[in-house]
């Protein structure tokens, strides 16, 4: 079994939803690179990122936290959240 860790951002801060409502976060980390280094030494193998508000509104929202994440860690990430890439051009322009 693998155990991936999350990491929620909302408004460029790792947050915890409350039953899953945007209104109901809670700030656990203010830094996300440092919540994902946290990840990386406790041993994960990889993380998954949420992209809050770009779930919501259907585009990237926190590409610059999330950008700042990949280049804090070694391990893969997984970006989820408005990020829809069904081309080549597309997934180019996200990991860019």
């Amino acid at each position: 079994m693998i155990i991936i860790p999350a990491i929620d951002l909302q408004q460029g801060k790792c947050v915890r939803l409350r039953q899953g409502r945007m209104e109901s976060a809670t700030v656990f980390n203010e830094v996300p690179p440092d919540q994902a280094r946290k990840w990386e030494e406790l041993g994960a193998l990889r993380i998954h990122v949420v992209d809050l508000d770009g779930s919501v509104g259907g585009k990237p929202a926190n590409l610059s936290s999330v950008q700042k994440i990949v280049e804090s860690v070694q391990v893969p990430i997984q970006v989820g959240g408005g990020y829809v890439a069904r081309t080549p051009s597309q997934c180019t322009s996200i990991l860019e």
